[in-house]
C-alpha cells in the first residue's frame, strides 16, 4: 500500500488537471468566488484522498472510479451553475481525456521501465500518470475554451447540448469497449498500435466536436446577419412610408390655398349644399391620420408599419401594446423580434378571405413583457425537430428561429402552436 505522500500527491495530480478542464467552459458561470471555488477544489481533493485510502485499506480499489465520478458530480453542481446538460457533457469530455491520459501514461510506463513492476499510486506511477495528463492536455483544453466555451456562453443553442453529450458518450463507449476487450488497462498498453489507435480516436472526437461547433457558429452568425438584413428592411420600408406621408402632407398643404379659395367662394356665394359636398369630398381625399398603438416611438413605428401594410391588403389588424417607453430589452432587438412576428403573421393572414392578426402585449413591474401574436392561417405548418419548415425556401424558417435567439437572449421564451386554422406565437422577456 502507497504512503499517505505518495497517495496524497497522486490525488492531486488526478484532481486538480481535472478540475482545470472542468471549470474552463464554465468560468463565467461559477455560483461562487474564485477563491471560494478554490477552497471547495481543496476540499475535494482531501475528500478524493480519503476515499482512495478507504478503499485500499478495505480492498475496494475496483470502486474508486465510482467513488471519484460521485466526488467530481457533486463538486460540478455546488461550484457551477449551468444546463445539467452541460455539465453532463464536459463531464463524459473529461472520461475521455482521462482515459487517453491513463493509457498513455500506461504505455510510457512499460515502455520505459519494461519488466519493472511499478506499484499503482507510487511515486513513479504518479510521475507517468502526469506526463501522460501533460501530453493530452492541451488538445482538450483548446478544444474546451475555444469550442465548448463559447457555446456554454452564448445563447439559442439549447438544442446544441441537447444532443451535443451523446458525442463524447459513444467515444467513452467505444474507448472503454476496446480497453475491457483488450483484457484491461495495463495490457492494452503494452501494444504501440493499440495507443496510437486510441489517440486516433480521440483526434477523431476532437475534430468532431470541432466541426459541431463550426457548424453551430455558423448557423449563429447566418441568424445574426438574417436579424440585421431584417432590421435594415424595416428601416428601408418605414422610411418609404415616412417619405410617402410626408409626400402626401406637402401636397395637402400646397392645394390647401386654392380648397381655402374655393370655400370661401362658396361662402360669399351663399351655395351651402354645394359647399357641404365639397367639404365632403375634400375630407374623403386626406391622408389618414397615423394612429399611435405604443407608448415606445420605435415599437410604435414598426406597428403602425404592419398596420398599413395589413389595410392594404385587407387584413384586420388588432393592436393591445400595454408598455412602458423604456423597452425591457434594447429597442433594435424588440423591433427585430415584433417584425419577424408581424411579417410572418401578416404573410399567413393575407392568404385568407377574412384573415386577421390579433396583436397583444403587457409588461408586468419593469422587466417582464409578453406579447402573443395570432393570426388567422389556412395551412398547417410542418414542425421537424422543433423547428417550422419554412413555406418560401427549402430548409427551416428563418424568422421563428431569430425569435426563439432573441427570447433566449434574455432569459425568456418563445412557443408556437397551430389549431383550428389560427397560429399562435407568445414570446416572455424577462432580462
Amino acid at each position: 500500500m502507497p504512503g499517505i505522500a505518495e497517495l496524497a500527491v497522486y490525488t492531486a495530480v488526478n484532481i486538480f488537471p481535472l478540475l482545470l478542464l472542468a471549470l474552463l467552459p464554465f468560468r463565467d458561470n461559477l455560483r461562487m468566488p474564485v477563491r471560494w471555488t478554490a477552497a471547495v477544489a481543496v476540499l475535494l481533493w482531501v475528500m478524493d484522498g480519503l476515499v482512495f485510502w478507504v478503499a485500499l485499506w478495505y480492498g475496494i480499489r475496483e470502486m474508486l472510479t465510482v467513488f471519484s465520478v460521485a466526488l467530481y458530480l457533486a463538486f460540478y453542481l455546488a461550484a457551477v451553475k449551468a444546463n445539467p446538460l452541460k455539465l453532463l457533457a464536459v463531464l463524459l469530455i473529461l472520461m475521455n481525456f482521462a482515459t487517453l491520459a491513463t493509457e498513455t501514461a500506461y504505455f510510457l510506463m512499460n515502455t520505459v521501465t519494461p519488466g519493472l513492476d511499478v506499484g499503482p499510486y507510487t511515486w513513479m506511477h504518479t510521475g507517468f500518470y502526469a506526463l501522460g495528463l501533460l501530453l493530452a492536455f492541451p488538445f482538450y483544453s483548446r478544444m474546451l475554451n475555444r469550442r465548448i466555451r463559447p457555446q456554454v456562453t452564448a445563447g439559442n443553442v439549447e438544442i446544441f447540448w441537447r444532443y451535443l453529450w451523446a458525442l463524447p458518450a459513444t467515444f467513452c463507449v467505444v474507448n472503454y469497449y476496446v480497453l475491457f476487450s483488450g483484457g484491461g488497462c495495463i495490457p492494452f498498453a503494452r501494444s504501440f498500435w493499440n495507443i496510437v489507435f486510441m489517440w486516433a480516436v480521440n483526434l477523431g472526437f476532437l475534430f468532431a466536436v470541432h466541426l459541431a461547433a463550426d457548424l453551430l457558429e455558423r448557423g449563429r452568425e447566418n441568424l445574426r446577419l438574417h436579424q440585421e438584413n431584417s432590421q435594415l428592411e424595416l428601416q428601408v420600408s418605414q422610411y418609404e412610408a415616412l417619405k410617402q406621408n410626408i409626400e402626401q402632407t406637402r401636397r395637402a398643404r400646397h392645394d390647401l390655398k386654392k380648397h381655402l379659395q374655393a370655400i370661401q367662394g362658396y361662402i360669399d356665394s351663399g351655395d351651402m349644399e354645394r359647399l357641404r359636398c365639397y367639404v365632403s369630398e375634400y375630407g374623403v381625399s386626406l391622408p389618414l391620420a397615423a394612429g399611435s398603438f405604443s407608448r415606445n416611438p420605435a415599437v410604435d413605428s414598426v406597428l403602425r408599419f404592419y398596420a398599413e401594410k395589413a389595410q392594404e391588403v385587407g387584413v384586420e389588424f388588432e393592436v393591445s401594446f400595454q408598455m412602458e417607453v423604456r423597452a425591457v430589452i434594447p429597442e433594435p432587438e424588440l423591433c427585430v423580434l415584433l417584425g419577424n412576428l408581424l411579417e410572418n403573421a401578416l404573410e399567413a393572414a393575407s392568404e385568407m378571405e377574412s384573415g386577421f392578426v390579433r396583436v397583444n402585449a403587457r409588461q408586468t413591474g419593469e422587466s417582464m413583457l409578453l406579447i402573443t401574436v395570432d393570426n388567422s392561417s389556412r395551412r398547417r405548418p410542418v414542425v421537424e425537430n422543433g423547428r417550422f419548415r419554412s413555406c418560401k425556401r427549402e430548409g427551416y424558417g428563418i424568422g421563428t428561429d431569430s425569435v426563439r435567439a432573441i427570447a433566449e437572449r434574455f432569459h425568456g421564451d418563445a412557443r408556437f402552436s397551430w389549431r383550428d386554422s389560427i397560429f399562435y406565437a407568445s414570446v416572455m422577456l424577462n432580462p
